[in-house]
């Protein structure tokens, strides 16, 4: 346990290509992805603020929440379950394999979200989306793809911008389309070419950054 002899608050930041996990109490764990940044401070209850990246959580089904995670203005209550949260591109996704979540804001009334259902929040607008996940593709990642079912193209991007660490730009025509598709990560180099190829989207690398443009 991380937490043993140690101080109450655990930062925990991970290199591009590095995963970690972390053994809380009473068989809950976080699965932290690689290029992620994340303060855990212990207790009944884990406090987890995802500053960057992502994360898998998982808890027993318990009716007393084991995680509250912040992730830009948004909480998450986790009631008793299995969820992956993202953060990254001005982006906020949830995606639930097992029990519930709730999600609110100070400007948002609580949402609550099912196994098998995943949400998309734009942090400029709060504007967001609904969408269906397989418990396979919640945070895919863990298992070396990126797994989707209809995913909002921002989070594709996302996850692609946090895995390759460039910066993805997309084409606001892009913005309200979906993919369906499993990307292999292996050390990232083909990632981006592979949904490009895949998607017909084409993918143009300039001002350390890549374009992702819906026009030919």
């Amino acid at each position: 346990n991380p937490f043993s002899n140690s101080p109450e608050t655990l930062l925990v930041e991970t290199a591009i290509g590095e995963q970690q996990i972390i053994a809380l109490a009473e068989g809950v764990s976080v699965q932290v992805a690689a290029n992620s940044s994340l303060k855990i401070v212990k207790g009944d209850v884990a406090h987890v603020t995802i500053e960057k990246g992502a994360a898998y959580f998982a808890a027993p089904a318990d009716p007393a929440p084991s995680f509250a995670v912040q992730v830009g203005n948004y909480q998450v209550r986790d009631i008793g379950t299995q969820f992956g949260v993202s953060r990254g591109s001005g982006v906020v996704t949830l995606t639930v394999a097992d029990g519930a979540v709730a999600v609110s804001s100070d400007t948002v009334s609580e949402l609550k979200l099912r196994a098998g259902r995943g949400l998309q929040i734009s942090e400029k607008d709060q504007r967001s989306r609904v969408f269906s996940v397989s418990k396979e593709s919640v945070a895919g990642w863990r298992s070396g793809s990126l797994v989707y079912e209809n995913t909002p193209i921002q989070t594709v991007a996302a996850d692609i911008e946090r895995t390759i660490g460039i910066p993805i730009k997309l084409d606001p025509a892009l913005a309200e389309k979906s993919f369906s598709g499993i990307l292999k990560i292996g050390n990232g180099s083909k990632l981006v070419d592979d949904f490009s190829r895949i998607t017909g989207i084409k993918a143009e690398k300039r001002d350390n950054a890549i374009y992702f443009n819906s026009a030919p």
